[in-house]
């Protein structure tokens, strides 16, 4: 999957009603949990993905070194779809 896709998936899953809370998995083995829409900023015209973790505290996600998106299955395990990018 190119980065773009992988940008393109983030927004599309920012704006799905109803929200499905997701995992950013990172190259390196970071993992960002999205469980709020609201706490993402991913414009469209960026390789940034800015997430808020609360308490003052952001994480700025280069769209390159994604590696993969998860998404939780309903009642809020996760691995339902996962998409892999390159």
């Amino acid at each position: 999957m190119t980065h773009y896709l992988v940008g393109t998936e983030i927004r599309a899953a920012l704006i799905a009603r109803p929200f499905r809370r997701f995992v950013i998995h990172m190259f390196d083995g970071t993992k960002f949990d999205v469980k709020d829409p609201e706490m993402v900023m991913a414009p469209s015209d960026s390789q940034t993905v800015v997430l808020y973790r609360g308490n003052h505290q952001y994480s700025f996600i280069d769209v390159p070194k994604i590696e993969s998106i998860e998404f939780e299955k309903s009642g809020g395990r996760r691995g339902g779809w996962r998409r892999k990018a390159g």
